[in-house]
């Protein structure tokens, strides 16, 4: 029940958010399915189209952004406002006007089950303070240079997965609530819309609701991944993943103007797309080859990919979700799928092993094709989509049953709380952030804790990465840092000239296994004094220089 008490808590916090951020998500359903009815042959249930929509919500919501985010730096706020409410309302009346008779109550389906999914993700914000990983300060400070109309150029290294950032401006200015909070609850969402389009990418490949259902089922709650994604603050690759799904309903309805438009809204919110697009592609279009021999070659490959990463321990990790009873559930049932389906079975391994061999795939100078974290959490595509190939083989009173065991085990087995691993702040950390806030000068420069982070086998590691809260001192309080290894010695004076020859006046102490570590400033009077006192977080000042 935890899971649901969280939730409870969460709607308590932030219900005004989270009731904004749902309008605006439904907004953008609605245009979707609105489209989609439209368009779609009808053969094509509305329950399909409307979970289909609920993977497409995002391409109006980005729309709208590219349009919101540049007038409202050239208007006062209340217009800007005024002018994006008009033109929603305007839209979903429109909408509404065209489905006026021509929805059926299956619709609804859908929407419930991504309801139910949404209260029980919810929970995961209830417990934390900031949103988690390294990677989300940099996407908090690109999205506050959108908001405060900072100049960039685009595309740079530090501008990547603009549509996201894009998008959680828009809800941030709409919403008039704390960019941290957005960010938390906005990924929560996502989360929660992640399994919907399979249900349609199974149910037209297959015509069966129960395996489309099962599948949907696997894709939410089957592993670990990608819900263990959040952890990392990965809420780009899980929005673009929604997207992804989307553009390929799409282009199933054969609707080439609209799933071109979905496939660059998917490129926008997150480059990788573009990657994982292509292998898609080819796996389609090589499935097409003589099946017994491709079967095996690809197979062998795949075995392969799986044995060399098995061997490599930073890249074990990218298997071990995968490493359990859903995986040969879907292996079962992928064998029961090669008869009646050996063209998508093909394409789906293909694809299986397209997403591995991409982290083995040296992209100079220093990365790879695809990164852990990446294949981590998008496995699950092809994994479900077999999962729901051989289920619509079975009866379909044993999918439902597979359904709710697959659901009762991820109940009972995972957790739906953030991961101790990725918090980088905690409660002693946020009262020092609003210390350093209030209290420390403008041009204060305060080092912070950074560690080097492999994610690759060929790749070299991200470098200067975040080890604890100081990473949230620049974008939370508007203070400089500096970056030093969460191991310096501050006892030696070599140290002590460091910082002050870099001009550090003080230093972020957190209380994670890689934060800065001292016995007791104390015991340097002239060097440094203790200025904030927490158990987990303290703020030094460095004395003694010239």
């Amino acid at each position: 029940m935890d899971i649901f008490l969280n939730g409870i808590r969460a709607v308590q916090n932030d219900g005004r958010l989270i009731l904004g951020i749902l309008l605006c998500v439904a907004w953008g359903a609605l245009i979707v399915f609105a489209l989609l009815k439209r368009f779609a042959d009808g053969r094509t249930g509305d329950a399909d189209l409307a979970a289909l929509a609920l993977g497409g919500w995002p391409a109006p919501m980005l729309l709208l952004s590219c349009l919101y985010l540049p007038v409202h730096h050239f208007i006062s706020p209340g217009v800007a406002y005024a002018g994006a409410a008009v033109l929603m309302a305007a839209s979903a009346g429109i909408a509404l006007f065209s489905l006026s008779g021509k929805v059926r109550r299956e619709t609804a389906l859908p929407v419930l089950g991504f309801l139910f999914l949404v209260s029980v993700r919810l929970g995961f914000t209830a417990g934390a303070i900031l949103p988690p990983y390294f990677d989300s300060a940099e996407h908090y400070r690109i999205i506050q240079s959108l908001l405060n109309n900072e100049g960039f150029t685009w595309p740079t290294a530090s501008y990547y997965h603009l549509g996201y950032h894009a998008i959680a401006a828009l809800l941030a200015s709409l919403s008039h609530a704390g960019l941290a909070r957005v960010m938390l609850v906005f990924g929560q969402i996502v989360l929660a819309a992640l399994p919907m389009p399979m249900y349609f990418l199974v149910r037209s490949g297959t015509g069966s609701r129960s395996a489309a259902l099962l599948a949907a089922s696997a894709a939410a709650f089957g592993w670990s991944m990608p819900a263990g994604a959040v952890n990392w603050g990965k809420y780009p690759a899980l929005l673009g993943l929604v997207a992804l799904q989307f553009a390929v309903g799409v282009s199933v309805l054969r609707k080439f103007r609209l799933s071109t438009g979905a496939a660059l809204a998917a490129m926008l919110i997150h480059t990788r797309m573009i990657i994982l697009m292509g292998i898609l592609a080819a796996g389609r279009l090589l499935s097409r080859v003589r099946r017994s021999l491709l079967i095996g070659v690809t197979s062998l490959i795949l075995a392969v990919e799986i044995l060399v990463l098995w061997r490599d321990p930073r890249l074990r990790a990218v298997l071990e979700p995968y490493m359990d009873w859903a995986t040969l559930l879907v292996l079962l049932l992928a064998v029961l799928a090669w008869q009646p389906y050996p063209r998508l079975v093909s394409a789906s391994i293909l694809v299986l092993a397209g997403i591995l061999g991409g982290m083995l795939i040296p992209l100079p100078p220093t990365l790879t094709l695809l990164d852990r974290p990446f294949v981590e959490m998008a496995l699950y595509l092809p994994l479900a989509f077999l999962c729901g190939l051989g289920a619509s083989r079975m009866p379909g009173s044993v999918n439902v049953a597979l359904a709710m065991v697959i659901a009762i085990h991820a109940w009972t087995s995972f957790n739906f709380s953030p991961s101790a691993c990725c918090q980088l702040a905690g409660p002693d950390d946020a009262a020092a952030l609003g210390w350093i806030g209030k209290e420390l000068p403008k041009d204060a420069r305060v080092g912070i804790a950074v560690a080097d982070l492999s994610l690759s086998l060929t790749g070299a590691p991200l470098q200067n990465t975040g080890a604890d809260a100081g990473i949230w001192v620049r974008p939370l309080t508007g203070r400089n840092t500096r970056t030093l290894p969460y191991f310096i010695d501050f006892t030696r004076p070599e140290t002590h000239e460091l910082l002050c020859a870099e001009k550090v006046t003080h230093l972020y102490i957190g209380g994670n296994e890689l934060s800065f570590r001292m016995r007791s400033w104390v015991e340097y009077p002239g060097w440094y004094e203790v200025l904030f006192a927490l158990p987990k977080a303290q703020v030094i000042e460095v004395l003694g220089c010239k």
